[in-house]
């Protein structure tokens, strides 16, 4: 089976399983977006959201953040992990998006890698879900997914496996299959005791053949 076939196999079983798919973090605008992806660096997107409830109720815009208490909003996002520096990001980029952006998220990903907290996989998150760039970002779920059913060399970094399977997918609405590996990584294809029994991609799964021989 070539991997382009393969591939298409993947997506259409995927949108069948997860037909209806929404970003995982809560938010009213862009702003709160971005912070949000921020927050989420080795954390759930369930903490998350309950952080969020509140830090965006008193900071709901980067006008209100980049002028926020560094202790005050620390108290707020410490039960994420990683609270001070997370902390100092959060506010260093509103102070930055306020002030450069005149309040915008910028729609290019050379500008969003420039703000504290931001990398690779947080970039094209927002710009996935905000401007629908064709990106897959590839957090530790796609990364497993993607590698365990043969789409990505098992050497490959977080970069390299976003880059291949943007190649791979080019035709195809990259953000909602970046949501849609994720469920399967959440609820069938878990990091420990993989449902390999339940899962519909099994058949052609290079990790589920592997471990049946």
């Amino acid at each position: 089976m070539t991997i382009a076939l393969k591939a298409s196999q993947i997506e259409e079983i995927l949108a069948s399983l997860y037909p209806e798919t929404a970003c995982f973090l809560h938010h009213r605008n862009d702003f709160q977006l971005l912070i949000a992806v921020i927050l989420s660096a080795q954390a759930t997107d369930k903490s998350v959201n309950e952080v969020t409830e509140k830090l965006f109720s008193l900071y709901p815009t980067s006008k209100e953040l980049s002028k926020a208490d560094y202790e005050e909003v620390l108290e707020i996002v410490k039960r994420v992990g990683l609270g001070p520096s997370k902390t100092k990001n959060i506010i260093a980029t509103s102070i930055i998006i306020e002030n450069e952006y005149q309040g915008q998220v910028p729609p290019e990903r050379g500008k969003l890698l420039q703000l504290p907290g931001v990398g690779y996989k947080t970039s094209a998150v927002v710009l996935g879900e905000l401007f629908n760039h064709p990106y897959i970002p590839v957090d530790t779920h796609v990364e497993r997914v993607s590698k365990r059913l043969g789409l990505v060399p098992q050497s490959y970094d977080p970069k390299q496996a976003e880059i291949r399977l943007e190649k791979i997918y080019k035709n195809s609405k990259s953000i909602e299959l970046h949501r849609r590996f994720i469920l399967l990584g959440r609820n069938i294809c878990t990091a420990r005791n993989p449902k390999c029994e339940s899962c519909p991609l099994s058949q052609i799964c290079a990790y589920h053949k592997k471990q049946q021989s």
